[in-house]
């Protein structure tokens, strides 16, 4: 069976978190999805049941603010670039283009 395409660049080991009774909530499921497994829950600890889809929106907001943050560029990675560029243009003597 073929990994779903959702999981293949996100799942650091073939793991579940196991959905346990009254302990498992959103704070949870978001900590194992961020650590590279599969969070989960049971619905039935989503109490009253209109809180569910609250706990539903707050994984996915903050799954989302954490994947925008990973793909944000290393400022090191940035800096090392331009630094690179500055000396290129340096050493030819202020010819060429400055990247």
């Amino acid at each position: 069976m073929a990994l779903p395409e959702l999981l293949k660049n996100n799942l650091r080991i073939p793991l579940i978190g196991a959905p346990m009774f009254i302990v498992s909530g959103p704070e949870l499921v978001i900590a194992q999805c961020q650590a590279g497994i599969v969070g989960s829950f049971p619905a039935l600890n989503a109490r009253p049941q209109e809180k569910l889809e609250d706990w539903l929106l707050q994984i996915k907001e903050e799954l989302a603010a954490y994947a925008a943050a990973k793909r944000r560029p290393d400022c090191r990675a940035v800096r090392r670039q331009s630094d690179c560029a500055c000396e290129q243009y340096a050493s030819s003597g202020g010819h060429g283009n400055l990247r």
